[in-house]
């Protein structure tokens, strides 16, 4: 497994605590990795340093003033545009997701969560997800890396769990997915899900047995 370089791991941290979603818990590991080595010391203040500079492009971009109203329109949006840019080419890859999932962890992280159903989810380091409820269903939506599923047993509202090509129905049981590049893996540990790529036949999977997606088939 490759593990991510310091400068990789400085980007994500500054991301988490510039995303509005970062606990106590989160700034206080932040400034416990800061402080863990001087070599994280230096690769969070060149990480600062070019989060300053982009805050500078968006600034630059957004300055509202009537009487260059015509030199805002050229200029605004390539000056916003340079900044996304920047940004994109900056951040590692998959960052992007851990901005708008309803929950990502950190390489390494492992974090429990618990739905309002009652479901207990736990993803592993690096991963990131987001649910809803609506018309009746539970779903989510596995965007990289591992989550284990304990499904609070509902026959009225089915569990639906997306992940690349798979898709995976339960009304309550007990289930791992990991998402990568090649392909994803489920798991069953306990009761039985059914599992298809999308717009294909559901096939039954007990506890015990494994499948996967590889190139988009089952």
């Amino acid at each position: 497994m490759n593990h991510p370089s310091l400068l990789d791991q400085a980007r994500q941290w500054q991301v988490l605590l510039h995303s509005g979603r970062a606990t106590a818990a989160d700034r206080a590991a932040a400034q416990a990795w800061r402080q863990a080595a001087p070599e994280h010391e230096q690769a969070l203040r060149e990480v600062e340093g070019l989060w300053s500079l982009l805050g500078q492009i968006e600034r630059s971009a957004e300055q509202p003033q009537v009487r260059v109203l015509r030199r805002r329109r050229l200029w605004a949006a390539p000056l916003a545009c340079a900044a996304m840019l920047l940004l994109a080419l900056w951040l590692p890859r998959g960052t992007w997701i851990g901005l708008y999932a309803d929950i990502s962890t950190q390489p390494g992280e492992v974090r429990e969560v618990r739905l309002a159903d009652g479901s207990l989810l736990t993803l592993n380091g690096d991963s990131a997800l987001d649910w809803q409820f609506v018309d009746g269903r539970r779903e989510v939506r596995l965007y990289r890396g591992e989550a284990d599923f304990q499904v609070a047993h509902d026959p009225a509202r089915p569990f639906m769990v997306s992940a690349g090509e798979a898709r995976i129905r339960v009304t309550g049981t007990r289930f791992d997915v990991r998402l990568e590049e090649g392909g994803v893996d489920l798991a069953v540990s306990e009761g039985r899900v059914l599992a298809s790529s999308a717009g294909g036949e559901p096939r039954p999977v007990v506890g015990g047995q494994q499948v996967q997606w590889r190139g988009g088939a089952l």
